[in-house]
């Protein structure tokens, strides 16, 4: 077959691509492909299964599978386009390769989906210009002889080295960056490597790069020959006795299946810090790199040969990678706390697992165990929005084998909820408390989330105080943070907008901005007492004004008292648990109005 001619770079971002397929060389539902199952289209695809809508809106550049097409959002959101026609299948917006053999010298870039063996053969070298490569298939091996290669490419800034703050000052070797997750032992993810330190020259070389990604995903893996993901060697300067560059740090090599061999070389070895000027004398260089990560992730089986791994590993029983959400597609958005549930699914880790524990928390690393965790054997778990809170959340799944032994190397699926309202001002109507003859309010707000997670808003103006807007209610686009209103009548207002984000979902909080429009009526106070249908005291219930416009607690004898009521016809409602009851009173200037009501 003519390999470069089927060939697509995937092009999610770096954190999107960290999720690539693993075992199910299957074809998914197109659930599982960034579809929507509850709104299925109704064209019929290759094999009689419902078609997704091509109608966005959908996340710039996402990926998805639609039947047996590859399909990616456009940048205007608004449409899913067709990139090809898979021959095989299509998987996570990739169309796979009906096999490949490589037999010789051959690059490949960015996420490869293969249907059936890789391999590579004696005297071949299957390398990435970029630094990325991640295979999946059935099986993957590596002949003797033959091998695969990242070139230097990371520059990443946790774990880079120190630059040299004077000529006789040694640059520092790149470190792999512990502090990110996928510097854990724990976790099942790598990373590129880490820049090295820049020699005290002017120009200074540039900094040397640290190793790259290659990650294998395949049932059975054997590696007789060599992979290697080393960082890049220190620079130098002829023309200054300045110590050489430090070295940058290894990268990440991953290795997950069921059955794992390797009695060739796996290498993330950090890149040998640069030479002074050999004609300065005693030759002294920079700081040597760090070594990488090699983590080997096996299910039934796991041979490694005696110094056959350069790098900082980790080996353990292989969690299931990755976990997708359908719910919560792109790990990198902020999604709105309006939704139903949400769901991750995954592929059978290996053959002979019993099932996971899985546990939902705020903590980015902290594999689960049987004390802290709830064991299940299906491959999807779903949690009620109350499950979530704002801000940073993970999902986290380990293996249990048939041994019941309990894997201690998780995956991680990162989601991000916002639980705010937007942040609404009037630049007309500064003052919510102030009243003013201006009758065309202008409103603009802002979101806590960011522009970017947002696909929109729904907004209302309205005489109540916490109005939630729905999809009832006046729609803009994201581009659209204002708005002018005219004409409106004398009285107490209040604008309330919340935030659609990329997935469709409403924010359950608004963001609310009153205006008080025409001549001041003044004041007064409302007084009652809240019992119950036995003429009990109610305390502790919530009485409102206009749903929250103004806002008070009873006492333990029922007692309440609302000051600074603007005076008019309102609406007087209490609640207390699943008991409501209202009345409509009208508050005079200066004056206390009467507010006794019967839950």
């Amino acid at each position: 077959m003519n390999i470069q001619s089927t060939l697509r770079t995937d092009t999610r971002s770096p954190a999107a691509t960290s999720w690539l397929a693993f075992y199910a060389i299957t074809l998914l539902a197109f659930g599982a492909c960034g579809g929507n199952a509850d709104n299925p289209g109704t064209d019929a695809g290759t094999d009689g299964e419902q078609l997704l809508p091509d109608d966005g809106p959908c996340a710039p550049g996402a990926l998805r599978c639609n039947g047996n097409n590859a399909q990616q959002c456009n940048a205007e959101g608004t449409r899913w386009d067709t990139l090809e026609t898979c021959a095989t299948f299509c998987q996570d917006g990739l169309c796979a390769l009906d096999g490949l053999d490589v037999t010789s010298d051959m690059s490949l870039e960015g996420s490869i989906l293969v249907a059936g063996a890789v391999t590579v053969r004696a005297g071949a070298t299957l390398s990435s210009t970029t630094g990325n490569l991640a295979i999946t298939a059935d099986s993957i091996t590596v002949e003797t002889g033959g091998s695969i290669s990242m070139a230097p490419t990371g520059a990443s800034i946790f774990g880079k080295g120190t630059d040299a703050t004077c000529s006789n000052c040694t640059p520092g070797g790149g470190g792999y960056g512990t502090v990110r997750p996928w510097g854990s032992d724990t976790d099942s993810d790598v990373q590129a490597g880490s820049a090295g330190g820049k020699m005290f020259v002017n120009p200074a070389p540039a900094p040397a790069t640290g190793g790259g990604v290659v990650k294998l995903l395949a049932t059975k893996i054997s590696i007789a020959g060599q992979i290697t993901a080393n960082g890049a060697n220190g620079g130098s300067n002829t023309q200054s006795c300045a110590i050489g560059g430090g070295g940058g740090s290894g990268g990440g090599i991953l290795l997950a299946g069921d059955d794992i061999t390797v009695s060739g070389s796996i290498s993330s070895a950090g890149g040998l810090g640069g030479p002074t000027n050999p004609n300065c004398g005693l030759p002294l260089f920079g700081g040597v790199g760090g070594d990488g990560r090699v983590k080997i992730l096996h299910g039934s089986k796991v041979e490694v040969a005696e110094g056959a791994v350069v790098g900082r590993l980790t080996k353990g029983l292989a969690p299931p990678i990755p976990l997708r959400s359908q719910s919560h597609p792109d790990p990198t958005k902020i999604y709105n706390d309006g939704f139903l549930s949400l769901d991750v699914s995954w592929s059978k880790a290996f053959p002979t697992l019993q099932g996971y524990y899985v546990r939902l928390d705020t903590a980015p690393l902290d594999p689960p165990t049987a004390a802290d965790a709830e064991f299940q054997a299906v491959d999807k778990v779903s949690f009620s929005p109350n499950d979530v809170l704002d801000g940073a959340n993970y999902v986290h799944v380990v293996s249990v084998d048939a041994q019941s032994a309990i894997g201690t190397v998780e995956t991680v699926f990162p989601l991000q909820i916002n639980t705010s309202g937007p942040s609404v001002t009037s630049s007309s109507h500064p003052g919510q408390t102030t009243f003013t003859s201006n009758t065309n309010p202008f409103f603009s707000w802002s979101y806590p989330q960011g522009d970017e997670n947002v696909a929109g808003a729904y907004y209302v103006l309205d005489q109540f105080g916490t109005t939630v807007p729905s999809a009832a209610d006046t729609a803009v686009p994201a581009s659209q943070k204002q708005v002018l209103k005219s004409g409106i009548p004398e009285g107490v207002w209040v604008l309330h907008v919340v935030s659609i984000d990329t997935a469709g979902r409403l924010s359950k909080q608004a963001g609310h901005y009153r205006i008080n429009i025409g001549t001041d009526p003044g004041a007064g106070a409302v007084l009652g007492r809240v019992v119950n249908n036995q003429s009990q005291a109610v305390q502790g219930a919530t009485v409102s004004i206009n749903r929250g416009l103004y806002e008070t607690t009873t006492d333990s004898a029922g007692n309440f008292t609302l000051t600074g009521v603007t005076a008019g016809a309102w609406e007087l409602s209490v609640k207390s648990g699943a008991a409501t009851a209202s009345k409509t009173i009208t508050v005079t200037p200066n004056q206390t109005t009467p507010g006794d009501i019967t839950l």
